[in-house]
Order: structure tokens, then sequence, then C-alpha cells
């Protein structure tokens, strides 16, 4: 097993970042055990793995990335991870206020202090690919980034 591979499997992201950046060609590497890709390996690992390994991917690959479905995965991820629940109540509204600092009430923030740098700085670059973020409204819609600021995170802070 190659050490960028070993990397990814131990969660290590600080590291995988770094070997990213040293040997880019790393990323295409194929696992000898299961004829997997670098990519393919960091995708089925998490979505943060996936897209550390992806940030330093060249843009010919990001152009085949499904980045709204990234998006969702991501939150749904952290969603999971932190509040151990699939898609949290309102977690599109949580994570755009802790994003930008726009929350006016600290009881909407859960657990701000698990979500680190690395998540809002994923967030960030994701969103940066989309220029949109979802709505649930029984089911996922994506908006227009200024749209969706405007018509649905401003009047939800308003509220609190």
């Amino acid at each position: 097993m190659t050490e960028i591979i070993e990397t990814i499997l131990s969660n290590d992201r600080t590291g995988l970042s770094k070997l990213c950046s040293e040997n880019p060609n790393s990323l295409f590497e194929v696992s000898q055990n299961s004829g997997k890709s670098v990519l393919q390996i960091a995708k089925e690992q998490s979505p943060n793995i996936y897209l550390c390994v992806l940030k330093h991917a060249p843009e010919n690959i990001h152009n085949k990335i499904n980045w709204e479905e990234l998006l969702l995965d991501y939150i749904s991820y952290v969603s999971n991870h932190f509040m151990s629940s699939q898609w949290y109540e309102n977690i599109e509204y949580l994570l755009w206020g802790i994003m930008f600092g726009e929350l006016k009430s600290k009881d909407l923030i859960i657990n701000q202090n698990q979500i680190d740098d690395f998540i809002i700085n994923d967030l960030k670059f994701i969103v940066s690919k989309t220029n949109s973020w979802p709505l649930w409204q029984n089911k996922v819609k994506f908006l227009q980034i200024n749209h969706w600021a405007r018509d649905y995170f401003k009047p939800f802070c308003e509220k609190y």
C-alpha cells in the first residue's frame, strides 16, 4: 500500500494535504490490492477526505465533479458526524451562519467548537464551485447564493 493510500485510510487530513501538495502525481496512483484510484479510495473514505484530495487535483478533474452532489454529501457527513443525524433540521442555515459568522443567537449554533477551519474552508471551497447553497423543503433544491442569503438566510436570522 502506498503512503498516500495509507494516509487516506488513516483520515489524516493534514498529512494528506501535505502529500498531495508535494507530489500531485500521487493522485493518479492505483492501488495494487483493489485496482482503485486514489480519488476513488478517498471518495469511499469520506466526503472530507475526498475533498482534501480534490483540492489538489488538476482543473480537468474538477470539471468532471458534480459539486452540488458533493456539497450535499459533505453537509450530510457534517450533520451525521457532529449532530448524529443524516440531515439535522436547519443544518443548511446553521452551517451558513457558522461559515460567515452571521448568526445572531449562539443558541442556534450546535457544537460549534467541533466545526473546525477544515470544514468551514471545505464548504467555502465547494460553494465557490457551485455558486449555490442547498435548501431543504421536503426535498433538496439548490439556490443561487445571493437568492439564498437574501430570501432564506436573512429572514431565518431575524426570527432569532
